[in-house]
This record gives C-alpha cells, sequence and structure tokens, in this order.
C-alpha cells in the first residue's frame, strides 16, 4: 500500500495462444497494468468482443478479491 493507495494489476494470461479464438480470448489485447477492451473498426463503439467481456469480469473478480484480502489492515 503506497499513499494509501493499492495497486491491483492483471493477472490474466492471453488465452488466444492456447487455441482460443481471438474475438472470445481473454486479455486478448496483452495488457499488464490493467483492463483494456478494443471494439472492432466497422462496429460500434460499445460493442466488445466476447473476450473483452470476459475479461473485464475477470479483471473484477481479480479486484474484490484483492479488496477483501486487505480488508481490516491499517
Amino acid at each position: 500500500m503506497q499513499h494509501g493507495m493499492i495497486w491491483v494489476g492483471n493477472p490474466i494470461r492471453p488465452s488466444q495462444h492456447h487455441g482460443v479464438a481471438y474475438t472470445e480470448a481473454v486479455n486478448r489485447l496483452g495488457s499488464w497494468s490493467g483492463l483494456m477492451a478494443q471494439a472492432e473498426h466497422a462496429s460500434a463503439a460499445h460493442a466488445f468482443d466476447v473476450g473483452d467481456i470476459k475479461t473485464a469480469q475477470l479483471f473484477g473478480q481479480n479486484i474484490a478479491f484483492t479488496l477483501n484480502a486487505y480488508q481490516g489492515v491499517n
């Protein structure tokens, strides 16, 4: 903990290198510093691939797990 903040990185390894289709792969953009998602060029800005939505859910679970671990720590 630094300056009252907790850094929660992205522990999710890209899964497209393990036979998962690119649009269904978690962390397909290979971010290690935080959550990233990308809408395809011809799609609406809010239209994300299944893999990006899965990544966001897993990233949120990791944040919740980390915060629960620090609960009660001063």
